[in-house]
């Protein structure tokens, strides 16, 4: 029955033969014919397992190199300016780093200037 059930879902048309097949043959026949197909169904499931850990193992990896790929990106190009407006807002940069960042957001500025972001 669970075989049955099992074949219907992925092969019907194929039962429909081997089961006339299987009525119309001899026993030690009948024996090597159920082998075969019993054989040929575990085959098709390796394969679709085999697939489906492919596919996912594939998406995974893909999703994480993507992940981390925006997120190196994110903080290389914005770590400046974060660290910018950390430091200005909690008042405890030295004065050389003050005097640097204050240059730093003067370019900046200037930068900004000069691509028409202001008018």
């Amino acid at each position: 029955m669970i075989l049955r059930i099992r074949f219907q879902t992925f092969l019907p048309l194929q039962v429909e033969k081997f089961r006339t097949i299987l009525q119309n043959s001899q026993p030690l026949l009948r024996k090597k014919l159920k082998l075969s197909f019993v054989i040929s169904e575990i085959y098709i499931y390796i394969y679709i397992y085999i697939y489906i850990y492919i596919y996912i193992y594939i998406y995974i990896y893909i999703y994480i190199y993507i992940y981390i790929y925006i997120l190196k990106y994110i903080y290389l190009k914005n770590v400046k300016k974060l660290l910018i407006i950390i430091y200005s807002h909690l008042n405890i940069i030295q004065p050389t780093c003050q005097i640097y960042m204050n240059q730093r957001m003067r370019q900046l500025h200037l930068k900004d200037h000069r691509e028409n972001k202001y008018p």
